[in-house]
C-alpha cells in the first residue's frame, strides 16, 4: 500500500507544477452540523401516498453536469483545468470516470490519486477548517428558528465561502505540490500536521 501511495505521488509530481496546481479544481465533502441530523429510525416522512413519501424521502442527487460543469465553465472558461474529486465508491464508478473523460479537459482518476491521503487535498487539510471556523463561530441561540429555515445554514455557509480570500485559496492549492514532495520524502508515510 505504501509503495502504491509513493508511486502515485511521484506521478502526480511529474504531472503538476506549483503553477499547474492553481488549475486544479479540488473537491471533497464535509458534513457541517448546522442542519438537523436525519435519523431514519425516528423520522417520519409524510406524503399523500406511499409513493409520494418515497419520492420526498429519497436522497437528492446532484449530477456533475448540473453542478460541476456550469461552475467550472464560469470560473475557467476556455482555459485548461483539471478536476480532482474525493473517491467515495460512487465517484470512482466507471460511468462517472467515463463522464469525466468525455466532458472535462483533464481529471485525476481514482487510480492516480494516492489512497487514504486526505492530507493531500487542500479541501481536507485546510479549506474545511477555515470554513467551519467562520460558519460555526457564532452560537445559534434560537435553534428552533434556525431549524425552521433550513436555507439559513446554507446561506451562512455560502457567505463564509465568499469571505475566504482568494490569496488564501491560491496558496492552499499551491501547497499541494509541496505536500506531494513531503509524501515522497516520507516514502509514502503520513508526515505530521499540515
Amino acid at each position: 500500500m505504501k509503495k502504491k501511495i509513493l508511486e502515485r505521488c511521484k506521478k502526480l509530481l511529474q504531472r503538476f507544477t506549483v503553477a499547474r496546481a492553481r488549475e486544479i479544481a479540488f473537491s471533497d465533502e464535509k458534513i457541517f452540523t448546522l442542519n438537523p441530523v436525519f435519523n431514519v429510525q425516528i423520522e417520519k416522512i409524510r406524503g399523500d401516498s406511499l409513493a409520494d413519501a418515497a419520492v420526498k424521502g429519497r436522497p437528492q442527487e446532484r449530477r456533475p453536469g448540473k453542478v460541476l460543469k456550469p461552475w467550472t465553465d464560469f470560473h475557467f472558461g476556455e482555459a485548461y483545468w483539471c478536476f480532482q474529486q474525493d473517491f467515495a465508491p460512487a465517484r470512482k464508478a466507471k460511468v462517472v470516470e467515463d463522464w469525466c473523460d468525455e466532458q472535462l479537459p483533464d481529471f485525476i482518476a481514482h487510480n492516480e490519486w494516492p489512497s487514504n491521503s486526505a492530507d493531500l487535498s487542500p479541501m481536507a487539510y485546510s479549506v474545511w477548517t477555515a470554513l467551519e471556523k467562520k460558519t460555526c463561530s457564532t452560537r445559534h441561540s434560537q435553534i428552533q428558528a434556525l431549524l425552521s429555515n433550513l436555507d439559513s445554514p446554507k446561506e451562512a455557509l455560502l457567505k463564509s465561502w465568499d469571505e475566504i480570500d482568494e490569496p488564501y485559496l491560491r496558496a492552499t492549492c499551491e501547497a499541494f505540490v509541496e505536500l506531494l514532495k513531503d509524501f515522497v520524502e516520507a516514502e509514502g508515510d503520513h508526515f505530521g500536521n499540515c
